[in-house]
This record gives structure tokens, C-alpha cells and sequence, in this order.
């Protein structure tokens, strides 16, 4: 009677540890620390996710994580790598500039990304590259794309592993990009308007040489990282860290972030719009300084 009892109750186990098995993270991370960071007074905190939400949410279908980084060193594994310069173009003095809407589609639809599909992105610089793709993301409409915060370094911290091989994208889909460009890219003939007008402010995320060298007359500097990130953890500060930064800007001016190519900027408008919640328009400028130098636009030294 006793063994008659035990069998169906050990299939039962070994059921229960398949199925377990099967709903563990893919990502090489037996053991994931959960780092704390500050999120209740952000204004929209699902945009940045933590180490151990993308454990999670790496187990869904359709979620792809890509890895922006310069080369495929130190890809978490179960991310996919995107080539940066298949979505970027020489362009009116500027090497960063966001390629046209059909090549977009044409990138994310090989890599197995379309409308519905819920990206994560990331880099190896503090996801710093990571928001450079999101925000291009954003220009071209998607709705779902969220950010790694610290990046791989976060990642590593908290007992995650990387390797050398991306994952191989899912089967290729069709993806329709939607012209959202204007809504979050600010041109030439913008900064140009902008500089002159009391209702905007331009913010210089360079560094100190680049400033020095020359900037766009009304300029307001801010440094990036130092000014916007904890370098000891590649982390962001909290949000009442940057309601002092940008005490002096009122909140009732619209912004237009530059930096060299569009990328440091991309970090500092995610921040002034999912952390601080500006509640006027935030532009990116991702032409920055070379396109203004090359259009030809007032030099201040």
C-alpha cells in the first residue's frame, strides 16, 4: 500500500521540478542580488529595470534584449547584438544621425522586432549607448521600449555572467515604423530658434574642453556623467538629486538637450522626462555640435 501511495506522489515531484525548471531565467544568473535603487518618486519608473526585473521579464515571449555595446564582448546571455553603425549615417556633419524609417524597419525586423515586442536595451557604458538606441526607438514610434540601469556593469554587480556570443535573433518580422521623429528631435533650424527665444533652454552635456572650444550662444553646461550619474555605480541618483540640479531652469521652459552626437544627450532626456516628469517639451538634438558647426550656427568662445 505504502509504495502503491509514494510513486504517484514522486511523479508529482519530478513534474513539479521539470516545470520549475523550465520557468527558471535563461540568462546564466543562478544567483541575482537585488541592488535598491530609488524608483517611488520617479515620475515613470517602468522605463529603467533593474537587474532582477529582467531576470523576469526575459522569461516572457515576447520581450527581445539587445545589446548596444561598441562590440559583442560582454553580452548577458539570451540578449541579441545590434551593429551600431547599421543604424546611424554620415548626414549634414554629423556621424550619429538617426537613419531613415525604412532602415530602421529593415534592422529591427531582421533581428526578430516588431510593433508589440517589448525591447530592453543595454550597454556596456552604463547603458549609456542603450538610451541612444531607445530614443531612436522612440523617433520611430514604438511603444515599449525600456532601458537596463547601469548596464552590464549593473548587471556584473549583481553575480550576473556575459559572454562573447550574442544570442541569434528570433525569425525575422515585419516591423512598420511610425514618423514620431519631430515629436522628440530637435534640427538645426529648431536650435537655431531656440537660442533666441526665452520660452527654450539648451543644455551643453560636454565636457569642460568642449565647451571651452566653443558652444551655442545661451548654452546652459552641464556635464555628462558627472553631473547625472553616481560613478561609483553607473547608477542615477534620485529624483530630488536632479530637481536641485536643474533648480535654476524654470519649469515652465522647453528643452533642447546637444552634446557631440546625439548620444550623451539621449541619457539626459530620459532623465529629464522618466525621472523628473518635465512637464514641457524635451527635445534631443542629436545633430549636437557638429551639425551646428557645419549649418553654419553662432560660435561662442
Amino acid at each position: 500500500m505504502k509504495k502503491t501511495v509514494l510513486f504517484p506522489v514522486l511523479i508529482v515531484s519530478i513534474l513539479l521540478a521539470l516545470l520549475m525548471s523550465c520557468n527558471r531565467p535563461t540568462a546564466g544568473t543562478p544567483t541575482i542580488t537585488v541592488i535598491p535603487r530609488d524608483t517611488g518618486q520617479r515620475a515613470f519608473p517602468e522605463r529603467w529595470v533593474t537587474v532582477s526585473e529582467l531576470v523576469e521579464l526575459m522569461q516572457q515571449d515576447n520581450v527581445v534584449v539587445v545589446d548596444f555595446s561598441e562590440q559583442p564582448n560582454q553580452v548577458i546571455p539570451g540578449a541579441i547584438w545590434i551593429a551600431r553603425d547599421s543604424l546611424y549615417r554620415d548626414f549634414e556633419g554629423n556621424v550619429f544621425d538617426i537613419e531613415i524609417k525604412e532602415v530602421h524597419e529593415a534592422v529591427l525586423g531582421a533581428h526578430g522586432i516588431d510593433n508589440s515586442t517589448t525591447v530592453i536595451t543595454y550597454c556596456d557604458n552604463n547603458s549609456l549607448w542603450g538610451t541612444r538606441i531607445a530614443w531612436n526607438l522612440l523617433a520611430y514610434g514604438h511603444k515599449d521600449v525600456r532601458i537596463l540601469e547601469g548596464g552590464t556593469r549593473a548587471w556584473l554587480a549583481a553575480g550576473g555572467t556575459v559572454g562573447n556570443t550574442p544570442a541569434a535573433p528570433r525569425p525575422a518580422r515585419t516591423y512598420v515604423g511610425r514618423t514620431n521623429v519631430s515629436n522628440v528631435r530637435a534640427d538645426f533650424r529648431d536650435v537655431m530658434n531656440a537660442h533666441l527665444s526665452p520660452d527654450w533652454v539648451i543644455l551643453d552635456v560636454r565636457t569642460q574642453g568642449e565647451w571651452d572650444a566653443g558652444r551655442i550662444p545661451s548654452a546652459i553646461p552641464f556635464r555628462y556623467p558627472d553631473d547625472f550619474l553616481d560613478l561609483s555605480t553607473g547608477m542615477h541618483f534620485p529624483r530630488l538629486y536632479y530637481e536641485d540640479l536643474f533648480r535654476d531652469i524654470p519649469r515652465d521652459a522647453k528643452i533642447i538637450v546637444h552634446c557631440s552626437g546625439g548620444t550623451r544627450t539621449s541619457m539626459v532626456y530620459f532623465i529629464l522626462i522618466d525621472i523628473m516628469g518635465w512637464p514641457q517639451r524635451v527635445l534631443n538634438y542629436n545633430g549636437s555640435w557638429p551639425n551646428w558647426v557645419w549649418a553654419g550656427g553662432p560660435v561662442e568662445r
